[in-house]
């Protein structure tokens, strides 16, 4: 019999009339002396209800549940797929990058003999229009509506700053964007070419 039952069996006994079971009621899954409150009720309400009524209740499906070990399974194959992935990356992906950023290192190199004192210039101008466009962002809600303006005249500026429609439409994305604004575009405008 379900230790559940038991309990709720004893309880019921414990109500009856009788004195000797009033006096002598020990629980038999707990081995200690029933509380005098069971003593005087007929059944109790709440072990019942868990109770195996043999048609797979609750305490059925805890049981197979727990039998199944379901969630230590998936538990387990998680982890190991994650170890799987994480070894196939670290074994392929990472001699592709590292040949990769070995090739980058040594064929773009900024060609110094390029760079005048035009080029300098140009290069703090970019600066200074850099901190203009993220200067909005000192005023809270009102400097993401002042990107609306500053959007096609940052495109403009790229535009005839460096002639290419890419920079220029990346610069006026960036600008018309929440939250884009610390995205050096000029600075980037102004050094591709040097690198490339």
């Amino acid at each position: 019999m379900h230790p559940l039952l038991l309990l709720t069996t004893s309880s019921a006994i414990v109500g009856e009339s009788s004195p000797r079971l009033r006096t002598a009621a020990v629980s038999p899954v707990l081995r200690t002396a029933v509380p005098p409150v069971l003593r005087r009720t007929a059944r109790a309400p709440a072990p019942v209800a868990l109770a195996d009524d043999g048609g797979g209740g609750l305490l059925a499906t805890l049981e197979s549940f727990q039998s199944s070990h379901a969630l230590l399974i998936s538990i387990l194959v998680a982890i190991g797929t994650r170890y799987i992935i994480s070894e196939v990356r670290y074994r392929f992906e990472k001699p592709v990058m590292d040949e990769l950023g070995n090739r980058v290192a040594t064929e773009l190199k900024p060609d110094t003999d390029r760079i005048d004192g035009l080029a300098w210039a140009k290069l703090a101008g970019c600066v200074a229009l850099d901190l203009a466009g993220d200067a909005s962002e000192l005023v809270p809600v009102l400097g993401e509506l002042t990107d609306v303006a500053f959007a096609p005249a940052e495109a403009g500026l790229l535009w005839a700053l460096f002639k290419s429609p890419l920079v220029s439409g990346f610069g006026f994305l960036e600008e018309i964007l929440p939250f884009t604004d610390v995205v050096p575009t000029f600075c980037i405008g102004w050094g591709l070419p040097k690198l490339l």
